[in-house]
């Protein structure tokens, strides 16, 4: 799952490298800010739901269609399967490294933009733990705040 959502999220890292404008990077800011706010105060939900909506604003900000569906789904599943793997309560490095992306595209520094994609994503994966000895701590009506 992750391997194939860091494949396409390249891709659109890539497009979007030197192509991103600043109203589309001020849409980025903006989730990533209420990320932050989210984080401080503890909605998990909240933050799960803005990682990825940041993600899913790249691929909207990419002008592919097909993109946008085929990553919507990448991150629907990958969002569950963090949200219950996870062995920590919080994300702590979603903003910092997705700020780090914005800056990246907008200094159309390709090279570095996809490097952060491919980082980001990996590091996202490497906090899950998958082992089959674990049990799931939580379950998605209390992640989700059913």
């Amino acid at each position: 799952m992750f391997f194939l959502r860091a494949t396409v999220e390249v891709r659109i890292a890539e497009q979007l490298s030197g192509n991103l404008d600043h109203s589309g990077a001020a849409a980025l800011r903006d989730i990533i800010q209420r990320e932050r706010t989210a984080i401080a105060e503890g909605r998990l939900a909240d933050v799960i739901r803005l990682s990825g909506l940041f993600h899913q604003k790249l691929a909207e900000l990419n002008g592919s269609s097909v993109l946008q569906n085929i990553l919507r789904d990448l991150i629907s599943r990958s969002s569950l399967i963090t949200a219950v793997y996870r062995d920590s309560g919080y994300f702590n490095c979603g903003p910092d490294e997705h700020a780090a992306i914005v800056d990246a595209l907008m200094r159309g520094d390709k090279e570095e933009a996809l490097h952060l994609v491919t980082a980001h994503i990996e590091h996202l994966r490497a906090d899950l733990n998958l082992s089959t000895e674990q049990q799931p701590s939580r379950n998605l009506r209390d992640i989700f705040e059913l």
